[in-house]
């Protein structure tokens, strides 16, 4: 391999770390260079984290309706969190959220509820979403949440 041929190899990676580190805000670990073995670096993969969970309580205390924690191993970036009470929960519910520790209590809402994010969460953040009761009456929603899972190396 002539010193030409290595020299359009390296500018090609540093290239492709420009790229990388424009899509992500994150620099790409250090790539061992090999003479004569091109290098191909692959872009992270997000997969994607989804649930919905469906809740009927009459108790009032909170109750949980939709827990997520993120797993060892991975980072996830929420994007949305949507709750969507019945009928009765719309006057006689009050919801709790608590995302990576942040805390919204006593919500009350007389509609659907979505609340598109683009959060970062790092290993270890929880999400958690509880429902209750004001009065003893039987109170149903439905939530969900959806993100973006990549794995941390």
């Amino acid at each position: 391999m002539s010193a030409g041929e290595l020299a359009l190899i390296l500018v090609s990676i540093a290239q492709q770390l420009k790229r990388l580190e424009k899509k992500e805000g994150e620099v790409p670990p250090e790539i061992p260079v090999v003479p004569g073995v091109p290098v191909v670096v692959v872009p992270e993969v997000a997969e994607p984290v989804f649930d919905v969970k469906y809740k009927e309580t009459n108790n009032t205390v909170y109750q949980e309706v939709l827990k997520y924690e993120v797993p060892s191993g991975f980072r996830v970036t929420l994007k949305e969190i949507a709750l969507a009470p019945d009928a009765s929960a719309q006057t006689k519910a009050q919801f709790r959220i608590v995302v990576a520790g942040a805390e919204v209590k006593d919500l009350r809402l007389l509609t659907s509820y979505s609340a598109q994010w683009d959060l970062r969460l790092s290993e270890g953040a929880k999400l958690l979403i509880e429902m209750k009761s004001t009065d003893g009456t039987t109170v149903a929603c439905n939530a969900s949440f959806s993100a973006r899972r990549v794995r941390v190396t």
